[in-house]
């Protein structure tokens, strides 16, 4: 499994080299991306922003992206990650983690995948 949270780096290197037939990709992306693996795509950085995750300008996708995480793999659930990130932040920025997440669980969706 491989989970990109920066999408800029596809266009500079190749983040799934090694990364056989079965694999997974988790993708931080405006718009889906055809690959020869099963892939789920959020975006995560649009649902960072929305929620107010930004810091010096940079918006912060790490939590949001567990939603989508959470989604494409299904051995967690939303609940339980809910309270890791309780225990992990505090206030007003757990509830923007916590919104932000289920927002971005919501919003994944599995890309077809093009043949290899």
């Amino acid at each position: 499994m491989v989970v990109v949270i920066d999408p800029t780096i596809i266009s500079v290197g190749n983040p799934f080299s090694g990364l056989k037939d079965s694999g997974m990709i988790v993708l931080n992306s405006p718009r889906p991306v055809e690959l020869r693996w099963r892939t789920f795509v959020v975006d995560a950085t649009s649902v960072a922003s929305e929620h107010g995750l930004v810091r010096s300008g940079w918006p912060m996708v790490n939590v949001v992206m567990l939603g989508a995480l959470v989604k494409a793999v299904g051995a967690v659930t939303l609940d339980s990650l809910e309270r890791a990130v309780m225990e992990e932040f505090s206030g007003k920025v757990a509830e923007q983690n916590i919104k932000a997440m289920r927002v971005a669980y919501e919003r994944t969706r599995e890309v077809m995948k093009v043949a290899a």
